[in-house]
């Protein structure tokens, strides 16, 4: 309804206005170089508007007004031009072309613009064509007040130059009359020529309808041209979505002079705004094209058609702010420490920032601090502060890198304990207000508060039961962080705990330190203490904590990890070492055998002395043989202050079981003669799992040929090539073959003796070698082999030859050659016939000899490894320090391994004196472990310096 009425009154003012539209037209009017209207054909829109004084497009409305640009931000062009077309009685066309351009700068807004103009015939009230320049300055004194000044210049067939003033004023929304505008301008002092001299102007514009797709806005202008006319006009724009504009115009023109009226009827516009380029359509640049008609006199009418040009947009971005928002805690009592909310602060804006407020609210939304700052310009309007403004440049205000807040309402108490929330508020010289995030800030004066006690405050954590603990019974306020110390007398802090968010609670100490350390007898006190988040302090003590723990520390070990108790003379008894430094004191003490189960099967008892060694025959308490199994010796002393040292020995095993094992060969007899036929004899073998298996081959007369030894369990299968320790092939003969052991309780058992022959009488050339591996590496271990022939006919020899073949290739490498006899032992270095040094690889011999009677016998060695690489190993330890005391930190040393295959790896333990501590052995390749510290025994070593080596050596000696 409301539009409707709106539309209806624009409908009846557009027709009252048209009624003495016809008389004032057909007025004859005076002529002359100077007539009133003469600004209607500055562009489309002045036709439209009717000149209006503040309802105009800039640059041409600085002809208008000067002020009226005052508030652009952009640099703006237009360009227009209008056709004059005689279609009564008069004919002939005229024409005015029209451009300008307005500069915003910090100083102000520059405009200028140009006309030219010629009439469509010569009895046309403008007879004489002319042009113009005009050039002014405008600027935005307050948000709402925009002054401007300018100059304008024409000249014809004469000249004229005039002084043009004026101003805008923005008062907002009057009523129901929305975005008042209102504005006085005093045009052409001076000299005219092709304008009406000097001509006051007052005009205003608002609008009736201001919706999102809608509005409607009203303008008028009074006007006296040269004081000798009156000019009124009263037009309606229609806006529909900010897209396309209608404007129509009624215009009053009176000539006083000839008293006659002179009135152009109606004026009409059209434009159509069109944003430019890929951004938003709010965001993006408008190029607005405008198009007029308006009936002139005579028949004459005039048709104009332009395009405003910004080059940018208006900004309607606010302020960027750029804090920090993150929960804080202050307590602004004054002690220096958190008394204030310091934040960052960072303002940004793409034209000036001109202030800002930073907001602080309680729990429930009320406002209880703000702290402004804002553009630092004078608001008075005095004289001197006008002039101050005019000559300002525009810029914004100095923004500070932190804001702080002290704690303090606007009424200047220091706020309530509580929950704040804070934020910032930022506006640019467009009024567009930015807000930052929100943040809480905690309020909190009260400092935290406990009571400690306990209910006694001299302990001994010896682990003897008796006050082994200080107990601290302690309560408070609940902090989001509690810290309870022990210190010393130097008061540095021995062992420290924490709690967070939570109340401190009653615990118990230990006594020892942060490493899990006892630290030395002597005075201690206990600090509690809780620094809240606001910086709040509470600290509370309790003194005089004494650790008195009168050290009595007992060993016990043992000297063998395992015995036998079977009455055969070896190992059949335990002894175990008792380690008590401090003997006097002593009221009784008890060493306890017991089994893995825990149950106590044999207990030896005393007094007040006590002995250094405890002989265990293995047999319980009634006087029999304990089952086999694992056993641990318990040493308990009582000391008459209450100390009660006890003390474990390593786990020791009664085994009554011999070492078992089987062994066969595959031949009876065999002839080790390197003709290829049963050159070797194998045993196969089976065993139980011991430390050492020792295997013998010995001669009729027990004479031991041949050693093989082997750790866990003997091979599954060894060959033998009938050469003894020395290499060299044993005499035929009967043999046999022995396979034992002895374990580490000193039981000894093995395989029943497997016998078998040697006979090699029908070969009648044999080649032998001492050593199945060799490594010519000149580090005087195994650096050569000898080849050992025998040749039982040495009668009728013409030659002989002995070739080192490669074995994968057939190539010879070394040859040895003769005439006569053959040598009792060749040695080969290792070297080629061309002296170079032989591949590692596998080898073997052959013999030729050449009898003159035509027999060549050959024969050729057992295969034999040339290996010069030496077995390799890498090494590394966890740690350089470790402490095997049970604690569960550090309690072994991680020893990392590896290396290459071998037969046999052994690993020593050695201490500062190089005796060796501890062994380990593997088969194949050295396997990392982890030493507990212990020796061979089981027994717990002493502190002190110890170092690790792990050794191999090849079967060629590397």
């Amino acid at each position: 309804m409301k539009t409707a009425r709106t539309l209806a009154l624009f409908v009846i003012i557009i027709l009252s206005l048209s009624c003495p539209a016809k008389k004032g037209f057909t007025q004859e009017k005076e002529k002359g170089p100077v007539q009133s209207g003469s600004e209607d054909f500055l562009s489309p829109v002045s036709f439209s508007t009717g000149s209006n004084s503040v309802f105009a497009e800039s640059p041409p409305s600085a002809v208008l007004n000067p002020a009226i640009p005052g508030g652009l931000q952009t640099t703006t062009l237009d360009f227009n031009y209008l056709s004059l077309a005689g279609l009564g009685e008069q004919r002939g066309f005229g024409h005015a072309l029209n451009a300008g351009i307005s500069i915003p700068t910090r100083v102000g807004v520059f405009s200028g613009s140009g006309r030219f103009f010629t009439p469509p015939y010569g009895e046309f009230y403008y007879d004489q064509t002319f042009g113009s320049l005009d050039l002014s300055f405008s600027k935005d004194l307050y948000r709402e007040f925009y002054i401007g000044a300018g100059l304008g210049f024409s000249f014809g067939s004469d000249w004229g130059l005039g002084l043009d003033l004026g101003f805008v004023h923005f008062p907002g929304d009057l009523a129901f009359l929305k975005d008042f505008r209102w504005g006085f301008a005093f045009r052409n002092i001076g000299k005219p020529y092709a304008d009406p001299g000097f001509t006051p102007a007052f005009a205003s514009a608002f609008k009736l309808i201001r919706t999102e797709p809608v509005n409607l806005s009203m303008f008028g202008d009074l006007s006296f041209p040269s004081f000798r006319d009156i000019r009124f006009s009263v037009g309606a724009e229609l806006s529909l979505f900010d897209f396309f504009f209608l404007d129509v115009t009624g215009i009053f023109d009176y000539d006083y002079r000839n008293e006659n009226a002179r009135t152009l009827p109606l004026s009409f516009g059209a434009a159509f705004q069109i944003p430019l380029g890929k951004k938003k359509r709010e965001r993006a640049p408008k190029i607005k094209a405008n198009i007029s008609a308006a009936p002139l006199q005579d028949d004459v009418w005039a048709f104009g058609g332009g395009v405003n040009i910004p080059t940018g947009v208006l900004d309607t971005n606010p302020p960027v702010i750029e804090t920090d928002t993150t929960k804080r805690y202050i307590s602004p009592n004054f002690d220096g420490v958190k008394d204030e909310l310091t934040i960052p602060l960072k303002i940004t804006d793409e034209r000036y920032v001109k202030g800002y407020r930073f907001i602080v609210e309680n729990e429930t939304g009320e406002i209880v601090k703000t702290i402004r700052n804002k553009e630092e310009r004078p608001e008075t309007t005095g004289v001197k502060n006008v002039f101050q403004r005019l000559v300002a440049v525009k810029e914004g205000i100095t923004v500070p890198e932190t804001l702080t807040w002290d704690g303090k309402s606007d009424s200047g108490t220091v706020v309530p304990d509580g929950n704040y929330r804070f934020y910032i508020e930022a506006w640019d010289d467009n009024a567009n207000l930015g807000k930052s995030g929100i943040g809480e800030v905690v309020v909190d004066n009260t400092p935290p508060t406990a009571e400690i006690s306990s209910p006694y405050k001299v302990f001994s954590p010896d682990s003897d039961g008796l006050q082994d603990v200080l107990i601290i019974r302690q309560s408070g306020s609940r902090e989001d962080l509690w810290k309870g110390a022990f210190k010393d007398t130097e008061g540095s802090i021995v062992r420290e705990f924490t709690w967070k968010e939570a109340e401190p609670p009653s615990f118990e100490w230990d006594g020892k330190n942060s490493q899990g350390i006892l630290p030395p007898d002597g005075v201690y006190g206990y600090v509690l203490s809780s620094t809240d988040m606001a910086g709040n302090i509470g600290e509370f003590t309790l003194e005089n904590i004494i650790i008195n723990t009168m050290a009595t520390p007992v060993g016990l070990n043992i000297d063998h990890p395992a015995f036998s108790p079977n009455e055969d003379g070896v190992k059949d008894e335990l002894t175990f070492g008792l380690e008590v430094p401090v003997k006097e004191g002593i009221v009784r003490w008890e060493l306890a055998v017991v089994d893995s189960e825990g149950g106590r099967r044999r207990v030896y008892r005393g007094g007040k002395e006590i002995v250094k060694q405890v002989v265990f025959d293995g047999k319980d308490d009634t006087g029999r043989v304990l089952p086999e199994g694992r056993y641990q010796g318990r040493l308990e002393v009582l000391y008459i202050n209450g100390n009660n040292p006890k003390e474990s020995s390593p786990w020791f095993t009664i085994d009554l079981t011999a070492p078992s094992a089987a062994v066969k060969a595959d031949l009876d007899v065999f002839s080790p003669n390197g003709d290829g036929n049963k050159d070797v004899i194998v045993f196969y073998q089976d065993s139980s799992t011991e430390e050492v298996w020792e295997g013998r081959i010995m001669d009729a007369e027990g004479e031991v040929v041949k050693r093989y030894n082997w750790r866990g369990n003997a091979e599954r299968r060894v060959q033998w090539d009938g050469r003894g320790d020395d290499g060299m092939v044993v005499a035929d003969g009967v043999y046999r073959y022995v396979l034992k052991a002895v374990d580490s309780a000193g039981n000894t058992g093995g395989a029943d003796p497997v016998s078998f022959s040697v006979d090699t009488r029908e070969t009648p050339v044999q080649l032998a070698v001492n050593l199945t591996h060799f490594s010519p590496n000149s580090d005087g271990v195994k650096d050569g082999i000898r080849i050992i022939p025998t040749v039982p006919v040495t009668d009728g020899i013409e030659s002989y030859e002995l070739r080192i073949e490669d074995e994968k290739s057939g190539d010879v490498v070394r040859r040895f050659s003769g005439r006569g006899r053959v040598p009792d032992v060749f040695e080969w270095d290792g070297f080629t016939g061309e002296r170079r040094r032989a591949s590692d690889g596998r080898y073997f011999g052959e013999l030729e000899v050449v009898y003159r009677h035509g027999n060549r016998p050959v024969v050729r060695t057992a295969s034999f490894v040339l290996d010069t690489v030496y077995p390799e190993v890498r090494v590394s330890a966890e740690v350089e320090v470790f402490s095997p005391d049970g604690d569960g930190r550090l309690d072994t040393l991680r020893i990392t391994q590896s290396s290459g295959e071998e037969d046999l790896w052994e690993g020593k333990v050695l201490d500062a004196r190089g005796r060796v501590i501890r062994e380990y052995y593997w088969k194949g390749r050295a396997e990392s472990f982890a030493w507990d510290g212990k020796d061979g025994s089981g027994n717990r070593v002493p502190d002190g310096t110890y170092s690790y080596v792990v050794s191999a050596q090849d079967k060629a000696g590397n």
